[in-house]
């Protein structure tokens, strides 16, 4: 049977009724058709007691015919992620995650609380959805087998990982830290900015979209930003 895991997030952003509604979304999902294993990942404890509350007895059958599987919160994302063929999430890290290991992902982002994320790449009612319902009427058709680009991120993964491999909070360490002494050492930002590009482009190559300039660029408008506000210059110093 295919393997769908969901994770959830507590609703600070979007009110906790969104939380539930998913859940509910995927459970009656499960006990109507049964044709998948769901594997739930909760942030918290607490989370998941608020979210199954009036759907206990639902829960005990889903569970003791195997068909739904709780994880404890304190199990590492990436064991369900591996054994996935798609992750239900909503906005959070665990989503990046879940691309980076290179399954299939589908947001729930009610409201709106991402904005430009997945959108510029064209993938809202692929990779990110609004309604549930509509989230959960593409599950069911790549569940019965339609292969389409329900839950493909590829088009976004370099944003997320340009290199193509596992490096990147190694890269972003080393940025971090070759910035600050950019900074500190050069006498104006596109300087530092320019600097550091070269030494980063030494060190790390090229990468599979780019080298960073997106990036910097961002920093240096960030700078330049900040050194006209007394408190930001203080902290680039």
């Amino acid at each position: 049977l295919p393997v769908v895991t969901f994770v959830d997030e507590g609703g600070v952003s979007y009110g906790f009724a969104e939380v539930k509604r998913a859940y509910g979304g995927l459970l009656d999902d499960l006990e109507a058709n049964g044709d998948y294993t769901l594997l739930v990942k909760s942030k918290r404890l607490l989370v998941l007691r608020r979210a199954i509350a009036g759907r206990e007895s639902q829960v005990r059958r889903l569970t003791e015919d195997g068909k739904l599987v709780l994880f404890d919160p304190s199990c590492p994302a990436g064991v369900p992620f591996s054994v996935s063929d798609i992750v239900v999430t909503l906005p959070s890290t665990t989503m990046f995650e879940a691309m980076h290991l290179g399954g299939r992902t589908a947001i729930f982002n009610p409201y709106r609380t991402i904005t430009k994320l997945f959108y510029d790449h064209g993938l809202a009612g692929t990779v990110i959805f609004e309604d549930f319902r509509a989230l959960l009427k593409r599950l069911r058709s790549f569940l019965n087998g339609v292969v389409d680009g329900f839950g493909d991120c590829s088009a976004f993964l370099p944003e997320i990982d340009p290199y193509g491999n596992r490096d990147s909070a190694d890269r972003s360490a080393f940025l971090i830290d070759t910035l600050r002494d950019a900074f500190r050492d050069s006498r104006s930002a596109q300087e530092a900015v320019d600097e550091s590009l070269s030494v980063f482009r030494r060190e790390w190559g090229e990468g599979v979209t780019g080298s960073g300039e997106d990036l910097l660029n961002q920093v240096e408008h960030a700078a330049r930003a900040s050194t006209e506000d007394p408190v930001g210059a203080q902290v680039l110093r």
